[in-house]
């Protein structure tokens, strides 16, 4: 009897570890949720992080635009007012003068001064306006200055030893003849219109003009850029008259400049 109550004691206590441990087994899959639960969270806490962050950037975008307006206004206090103004000033007197230059460095305006120029006897002021070289066109047929010089005083019945001799002579003798015509007067010229000329048309039509200045040294027709054709018109008030004409006055580019090729007046 012993022994068998032995024996059922050993059984009951083994079929009690056998229900501790399939108690014990379940445990892991119970936590196993608990961890997705914190993936999760974390997945819906991302987004709400990227959009916290063009909030933070938000500043740094309108920072510039603080800052410029910082600048101004410190820029105008009372220390640095005088200065400021004065850059201010300077900036706008270079502005003006390129607009000037640019202005009056245009076809029409060079077209216009030489018109006028031209027309009103100032032979140098004209002269300084062509493309080519003046002086040493009217070079070309003589062995040297002193050779012209001679030539020109024959034919003007003047002493001309000098380029300013030369230009002084010219300018009096064009003047004198429009006093003759108009005794007192003023002259004024207007480009009114300017037409764009192809190189290949240019070159075909002023051909004769493009080979003699290059065959005296005095113009490279390679460093011609752009043509254009300038109508100008030019009046000559008198004391008892008033004179009006209109020419063509051809106009090439060299360089940033333009000047005149040539003119119908």
């Amino acid at each position: 009897m012993e022994n068998k109550e032995e024996l059922t004691s050993v059984e009951e206590k083994v079929t009690a570890a056998e229900g501790q441990e399939t108690t014990v087994e379940p445990a892991p899959e119970v936590q196993a949720p608990a961890a997705e639960v914190q993936t999760a969270a974390a997945e819906e806490q991302a987004p709400a992080a990227e959009a916290q962050a063009p909030a933070a950037a938000a500043p740094q975008k309108n920072g510039f635009f603080v800052n410029l307006v910082a600048g101004i206004i410190t820029a105008f206090t009372p220390k640095k007012r005088k200065k400021t103004i004065a850059i201010l000033a300077a900036a706008v007197v270079v502005i003006v003068a390129v607009i000037l230059l640019l202005t009056a460095g245009s076809a029409k305006s060079v077209a216009q001064r030489f018109v006028k120029s031209y027309c009103s006897g100032n032979v140098k002021a004209g002269m300084n306006l062509l493309a080519y070289d003046h002086e040493a066109y009217m070079l070309d047929d003589y062995d040297d200055e002193e050779e012209f010089f001679e030539s020109i005083s024959d034919w003007t019945d003047s002493d001309i030893s000098s380029w300013s001799d030369y230009y002084k002579v010219l300018e009096d003798e064009a003047k004198e003849d429009l006093e003759d015509s108009y005794g007192k007067y003023r002259v004024s010229a207007e480009a009114t219109k300017e037409k764009n000329m192809s190189l290949k048309k240019w070159e075909d039509e002023y051909d004769w003009e493009i080979e003699n200045y290059e065959d005296a040294g005095c113009f490279d027709r390679d460093s011609v850029k752009a043509v254009k054709i300038v109508t100008v018109k030019v009046k000559i008030q008198g004391e008892d008259d008033i004179e009006r004409d209109s020419g063509e006055i051809c106009m090439v580019k060299m360089g940033l400049f333009w000047k005149v090729f040539d003119y119908d007046l």
